[in-house]
């Protein structure tokens, strides 16, 4: 339900339990009077903050911060490259396999508005570091920050994103145009450049052709191509800072003898300005190759497969100009695919992810019930009842039990011993569903003293998610913080562990001493006091040269006991899992049941209000109301209440029904009026 909606939802539940006053009013005018508070509330919450929820579809977001750390601005329009843990997203179901329902979001603080951005992925989903791209929006001045982009995602009905390569590069060809229809390009030498199955193919067997992109002027960039040569002479690859056919540089694969070359043409005079060191006979023919050029400045760096071949600096640069493809090749033919350019500059961009945020109940962080626009609203109708009453002495308002004026029931977490008092039976379910969330509290603190980290983070995270499914926000981000925390601790000890290994190795006795402290001190965190003896004793070992004294052993919190960290857990905590397996699945189901129960309290609601307003024939407001009885008839048939679906067609042959009731008494107006 929307928050306008909600709100002349309180404005009912206040104006109709108000007696009849000494003056009337028609029900056109009451039904006007209702369009004009949705249509105004719905006004007033067009503008937005970044601190509103862009999609309510998705469960969590991180915010981007964007560091300009240059002396100039930064400008719009510069793709930023952004790298993400996707692999515990997707570990943690917060995240498809396949990333189709990660969003990038950016929140324009001119106009108040959120849009969604294009963004390709580099590398694949489900890894460590998977690399992102989207550009910036809008112009961040010289050591500012921009904080308005944000990622979203965690939604299960996600369709694909918006992923158009022409959104985010400053030129892009997948040259699937017509064969023979290169557009866009202009040849500058050769000919037989052509479109051949969606592929750029030069076959002329001839040295130096070349052909650029002229509305493509650019100096500091970086460009990607698919290359390949039908045969063992290579000799092809791209053109940067063109001026004309005596003035380039030229990034080459297979050349001279050598894998790879980086060359500048000046004055007609071809200089090689750095190679490889591998021979040109290790390429494969009829193998595609990815190529890639980093220039900035005075600086270049070529890469092969996303591997640097040359790094090399050449301070007699060339200024700008257009980019484009070279073919040194005069036996064989070359061929490209997937023509990339991207701006880069001298200091890149630094981006920094924000903590993990949980959607908000309401979805925009604040309370609506605060909006002045409705709390001027509820003061009228209040003082309207107040009025009443004083004129009408004979009738008394009934009090709304207080069930009756929460949208949603809170669970509280009760923390005592006492025995406590007797509450209605509508809190009963409450209080057994509490006692579920307080046993997988309880039994989750117990494996985790046991050592069970990884049982603890995946039941916590699937309880998080069984959670969020039936809009208990605040219990949900509770389990989803412990869980969050602890695997962060659990990743940051292994990394650690990694570290030492390494360093170990290489004899750094400074590093290990200082990597042993930062064990020692996560196991504390983790509770660990087996690993903390473990490895306080090789401590001891590495600083004096020699094992510990029986003296310096019993010392120890607990007694010495050599184990691995990743050793499994004991048969205690194998015990603790089980049971708590059980308890999970019947918190399932009694979730289950909480949900479907609090959905038919709220529908019940609504229908007597519904069947109040048809009494009075206020017929559309009546339809307001069957409509959100149908709605909720629907969620309850979807969370497997099969009855539900017959109530919902129930209740939409009463809105039919009320619509042409409405639509009957309009006429009979149209024409009382003539």
């Amino acid at each position: 339900m929307g928050p306008s909606r909600i709100k002349v939802l309180l404005i009912y539940l206040i104006l109709i339990n108000i007696p009849p006053i000494s003056f009337s009013i028609s029900h056109r005018e009451f039904e006007t009077n209702l369009d004009n508070i949705i249509k105004s509330e719905s006004e007033s919450s067009l503008s937005q903050s970044p601190d509103s929820w862009w999609n309510m579809s998705y469960s969590y977001r991180t915010r981007i911060t964007i560091q300009n750390k240059h002396s100039e601005a930064l400008p719009a329009n510069l793709p930023i490259s952004l790298k993400i843990d996707t692999l515990s997203l997707v570990n943690a179901r917060k995240l498809q396999a396949d990333g189709q329902d990660l969003r990038v979001a950016w929140y324009n603080e001119g106009s108040g508005k959120w849009a969604e951005i294009d963004r390709l992925n580099k590398s694949t989903f489900n890894t460590p570091e998977t690399e992102i791209l989207f550009k910036t929006k809008k112009s961040i001045p010289p050591n500012k920050n921009d904080s308005n982009y944000f990622l979203y995602y965690c939604c299960s009905t996600a369709g694909a994103p918006p992923t158009n390569e022409r959104e985010i590069y400053t030129f892009y060809d997948d040259f699937t145009q017509k064969d023979g229809d290169a557009q866009g390009w202009q040849v500058i030498q050769g000919n037989d450049w052509s479109v051949v199955n969606n592929e750029y193919r030069e076959s002329e067997l001839a040295s130096n052709r070349l052909t650029i992109v002229p509305t493509c002027a650019i100096t500091d960039a970086v460009i990607e191509v698919r290359v390949k040569s039908d045969g063992i002479d290579f000799g092809l690859g791209i053109l940067w800072r063109f001026k004309n056919k005596s003035q380039f540089y030229a990034a080459v694969l297979g050349l001279k003898g050598w894998e790879m070359v980086v060359g500048k043409m000046q004055s007609s005079t071809i200089t090689l300005i750095e190679n490889s060191g591998n021979p040109e006979s290790i390429l494969i023919p009829n193998k595609w190759y990815d190529l890639k050029i980093h220039a900035v400045g005075s600086r270049i760096m070529l890469y092969l497969n996303d591997i640097l071949q040359i790094n090399v600096t050449d301070n007699d640069i060339l200024s700008e100009g257009q980019i484009g493809l070279i073919t040194w090749n005069e036996n064989n033919a070359s061929y490209f695919d997937d023509f990339k350019v991207r701006e880069a500059i001298e200091t890149p961009p630094q981006t920094i992810l924000d903590q993990e945020e949980l959607r908000p109940p309401n979805g925009n962080g604040d309370d609506e019930l605060f909006n002045p626009v409705f709390l001027i609203l509820i003061i009228l109708a209040l003082v309207g009842s107040a009025l009443a009453a004083f004129t009408i002495n004979s009738r008394r308002r009934r009090p709304l039990h207080p069930k009756k004026a929460i949208s949603h029931p809170k669970l509280q977490f009760h923390k005592t011993n006492e025995i406590p008092e007797p509450v209605p039976d509508e809190r009963l379910d409450e209080l057994i569903l509490q006692h579920h969330i307080d046993e997988i509290h309880k039994l989750g603190d117990e494996l985790f003293s046991d050592g069970a980290y990884l049982d603890v983070i995946n039941h916590f995270n699937q309880t998080s998610i069984t959670l969020l499914k039936y809009g208990l926000i605040d219990e949900a981000f509770t389990f989803s913080q412990r869980a969050t925390k602890l695997k962060a601790l659990v990743d940051e000890r292994e990394k650690k562990l990694q570290l030492l290994e390494r360093e170990k190795q290489r004899n750094d006795l400074m590093e290990v001493l200082l990597l042993y402290n930062d064990i020692i001190e996560l196991s504390r965190k983790l509770n660990d006091l087996q690993a903390v003896d473990y490895y306080q004793y090789e401590l001891h070992q590495v600083r004096s040269g020699g094992p510990m004294t029986p003296k310096q052993q019993a010392s120890l919190a607990t007694p010495l006991a050599v184990r691995p960290v990743t050793a499994a857990p004991p048969v205690s905590a194998q015990v603790k899992e089980v049971k708590l397996k059980k308890i999970i699945t019947s918190f399932h189901s009694e979730i289950q049941n909480f949900a479907a129960k609090d959905l038919e309290r709220k529908r019940d609601t609504f229908e007597k209000r519904a069947k109040y307003l048809e009494d009075q024939k206020l017929f559309k407001a009546a339809v307001f109301f069957y409509d959100k009885c149908e709605e909720i008839s629907n969620q309850l048939a979807q969370i497997g209440k099969t009855d539900e679906e017959f109530n919902a067609q129930k209740y939409n042959e009463k809105k039919v029904a009320c619509s042409q009731k409405q639509h009957y008494e309009e006429k009979k107006a149209e024409f009382s009026q003539r």
